[in-house]
Parts: C-alpha cells; sequence; structure tokens
C-alpha cells in the first residue's frame, strides 16, 4: 500500500545519503512495484544506478520517468546527463571524429534530449551549457557559440559560457562566415526579450562585446 511504498523510499533515500546504493535500488525496487505509475521514484532509482556508475541502467529508469511524464524538461536533462557521463567511460583522447560509434551515438542523444529539455523550459541556461560543449568537442563550432550566447543572455555572469565564447570568437574571428555569424547572432539577436545588443560594431574586442552583455 501506499504507506508501505513511502516507508520503502525514505529507506532508500538513507540508504542512497549513505553511499549504499544497492541497497538504494533494493529498496527502490520495493518502492515501484508497489507504485508503479510514480515517476519519481524511477528517477530516484536512476540516481541510484548513477551512484554505482551504472549509467545504461540509469538510463532505462529515465526512459521509464518520460513515458509517464513526456513533458518534463528534468527527465530529458536527466536522461541527457547520464549519457554524457556514460561517454567517460569509452572516450578516447582522438578527435570526435575518431571515436567509435558508440561514443558519438551517445554525443547525439544527449545532444537530443538537451534540445527537447530546451523546447520544454528555454530558460534552461545548464542545458544550453552542456550542449554547448558537446557541439564544441564535435566540431560544431557555430552552434556552440550560438548556444554560449543563449548562456550568457540567461546567466550574465556565467563564466565558463564567456570563457569559452570568447575563446572560440578569437580563434575564429577572422574567418568571412564567422563574421556574419557573429552580425546575425550578436548585432541583431534579442537574446532574453530585451535588445542588449542593438548595434555591434565587429571590429569591437570580443571582451567589449561580452561586457554589454551583462
Amino acid at each position: 500500500n501506499q504507506d508501505d511504498a513511502e516507508l520503502f523510499a525514505k529507506n532508500a533515500e538513507a540508504y542512497y545519503n549513505l553511499g549504499n546504493y544497492d541497497a538504494a535500488i533494493k529498496e527502490m525496487d520495493k518502492v515501484v512495484s508497489l507504485d508503479p505509475q510514480n515517476s519519481d521514484h524511477y528517477v530516484n532509482r536512476a540516481l541510484a544506478y548513477k551512484g554505482l556508475e551504472n549509467y545504461d541502467a540509469a538510463i532505462k529508469e529515465m526512459d521509464k520517468a518520460i513515458s509517464l511524464e513526456p513533458r518534463n524538461s528534468d527527465y530529458y536533462y536527466d536522461r541527457a546527463l547520464a549519457y554524457n557521463d556514460s561517454i567517460g567511460d569509452y572516450l578516447t583522447s582522438d578527435s570526435f571524429e575518431k571515436q567509435s560509434k558508440k561514443v558519438k551515438n551517445r554525443f547525439q542523444r544527449s545532444i537530443e534530449d538537451l534540445t527537447k529539455t530546451i523546447y520544454l523550459d528555454p530558460q534552461n541556461a545548464s542545458a544550453y551549457q552542456l550542449r554547448a560543449h558537446l557541439y564544441r568537442f564535435m566540431g560544431k563550432e557555430f552552434q556552440a557559440i550560438q548556444d554560449f550566447i543563449e548562456v550568457i543572455s540567461l546567466d550574465p555572469e556565467n563564466e565558463d559560457a564567456s570563457h569559452w565564447l570568447t575563446t572560440m570568437l578569437n580563434v575564429q574571428e577572422q574567418s568571412d562566415s564567422m563574421t556574419a555569424f557573429i552580425e546575425d547572432n550578436i548585432s541583431t539577436k534579442n537574446l532574453t526579450g530585451k535588445e542588449r545588443l542593438i548595434e555591434v560594431d565587429i571590429t569591437r574586442t570580443v571582451t567589449e562585446v561580452l561586457g554589454t552583455l551583462s
């Protein structure tokens, strides 16, 4: 019954907080058997699997949670994190093009979930930021820069996004195609519903451009 499910859930939480993830999973198994339509239970079990670094199992748990609540943006973000964490098991020091098919697939699945997260929650700066880094590693500089711009528009104090945006623009600033991208996406972009940048002189330094985003 519901009382038993709540008791097992509390036990699971206690075990999880102690770092005893196996015991937490066993308790969550009992919870799910009693209350299988509650998506939060699958999310909690996914967290325990992540604690064991069993990312494939965590992803399956998030699949179940999403099937119950397909418009919950947090669930897509959590599954993207699980995909992203799992990449470390297979990633090599080679460029993205030389990674295995498994790694490339997980990058793509993570990006798909982050894109869904952003669709459901356009104010999620963390989703833009993680997607930007994935794009950056994949060599998709334009997409990465665009996402870093979105991060700064939502979180002007984000040092990581400012650093990478500055770095990437400095590397690319001599490119005609990048100049066009800057003009289209920085000088005229309505970033947060307010025109933070109406006219930007492209000859100004990137630091000055970033300063206008504060």
